[in-house]
C-alpha cells in the first residue's frame, strides 16, 4: 500500500483500544475505497497466525 492509498482510507482508526478488530476496519476501508487486498498463493508465501495466551489486562476490544 503506497503512502497515498494509506492516507485516503484514512490509515488506522485510534477508536480501537487493546487488541482486536482494528485489522478488520481497515480491510474493510481499503475495499470501500475500490482498493483490492492481494495475497500470494501458498506455493509463494505462507500467512499464519502466531497462537499466544491473552493477558488478563489485554481484553478482545468489545467493539
Amino acid at each position: 500500500m503506497s503512502r497515498t492509498q494509506f492516507e485516503r482510507i484514512r490509515g488506522f482508526s485510534n477508536a480501537f483500544f487493546g487488541w482486536g478488530g482494528e485489522d478488520d476496519d481497515l480491510y474493510k476501508r481499503v475495499v470501500h475505497h475500490g482498493y483490492r487486498v492481494f495475497r500470494y498463493p501458498n506455493d509463494i508465501a505462507r500467512y499464519t497466525m502466531l497462537r499466544h495466551g491473552h493477558e488478563t489486562l489485554n481484553q478482545p476490544n468489545p467493539i
